[in-house]
């Protein structure tokens, strides 16, 4: 059970692909959604690495961990701060 994403999975019915997927959310209102994400792509059986509360401050060094990064994916997860794919895809 994972209550920040208010989700629960069953470890034993993981479908193992691999990959390396990076999630970066802006802000703490994004949480939810972003640990969501997490949740399921670790059910899928991939490697996760979360960085969260990127703010203007962290963005430069997130967002460059983000980019120079093996992950065959990035999410980003925004809500309000449109700005964030944008400065990820560089």
């Amino acid at each position: 059970m994972n209550s920040r994403a208010a989700s629960r999975s069953n470890k034993a019915r993981s479908l193992g692909r691999a990959g390396y997927i990076v999630i970066v959310a802006a802000g703490t209102s994004d949480l939810a959604v972003a640990e969501e994400a997490g949740v399921t792509a670790e059910f899928m059986g991939n490697e996760v690495r979360r960085i969260y509360d990127v703010g203007v401050s962290a963005c430069i060094d997130s967002c460059a961990a983000a980019r120079d990064s093996s992950a065959n994916v990035v999410i980003a997860v925004a809500g309000m701060e449109a700005a964030l794919p944008t400065v990820i895809a560089g």
